[in-house]
């Protein structure tokens, strides 16, 4: 599986139109290697992560060479504040959770890998990270890394923003951390937000 991550900052007043009209956009995306979507959004700054799961690297680059991805970010030139910055990654590892829905909240934790330690990582990362299926709040995870530069994205799903904090809180999130200290190049730092739009396949 592979995915991109799209950051936008959107004006202020335009948020809950923008959120409206995200799943329609992706939607069209059905059907040619889509996985999911979920649009992450900061309510208190305008600034959007919108992460597109397609099943391989050939769909997701064919999302954006057949003019997909352009036809449907048109929509939106009126309503951003910046254009969309894109990044590609492939998802290494993912967590299920037997409860899917609702998703409300997001935890993006951004590390540096080691390169030469990606697939030790990919390969302990699910068990650890397992262990927040005993947490109600929990629904879902991935770990996704551009390989040539160890940059990743290890996103968590919840169900509301205090299932998120508790898990925190807890030192759940730093227990799955922690393993990995010697293959971490650079820290990761994390940032919060509102799931405010979802598309399923």
């Amino acid at each position: 599986m592979y995915g991109r991550v799209n950051y936008v900052t959107f004006k202020m007043d335009k948020l809950d139109l923008v959120a409206k009209m995200w799943p329609d956009g992706v939607a069209t995306y059905r059907g040619k290697g889509f996985e999911a979507g979920y649009f992450l959004l900061d309510r208190k700054t305008g600034k959007s992560v919108s992460i597109v799961l397609f099943t391989n690297e050939t769909a997701m680059r064919g999302n954006e060479s057949a003019g997909d991805f352009r036809s449907a970010e048109q929509k939106f030139r009126e309503l951003r504040l910046t254009e969309p910055d894109k990044h590609y990654y492939e998802v290494v590892a993912s967590v299920k959770s037997d409860k899917p829905d609702p998703v409300a909240y997001a935890r993006m934790a951004l590390p540096g890998l080691k390169v030469d330690k990606i697939d030790a990582v990919a390969a302990g990362w699910p068990g650890h990270v397992s262990s927040y299926r005993k947490e109600s709040g929990f629904r879902g995870a991935y770990l996704m890394v551009d390989r040539k530069t160890g940059e990743a994205v290890s996103l968590s799903l919840w169900g509301s923003k205090a299932d998120c904090e508790a898990n925190e809180a807890s030192g759940a999130f730093m227990a799955t951390v922690t393993p990995y200290a010697d293959m971490i190049a650079v820290a990761p730092t994390r940032s919060y937000h509102d799931v405010a739009a979802t598309v399923r396949p």
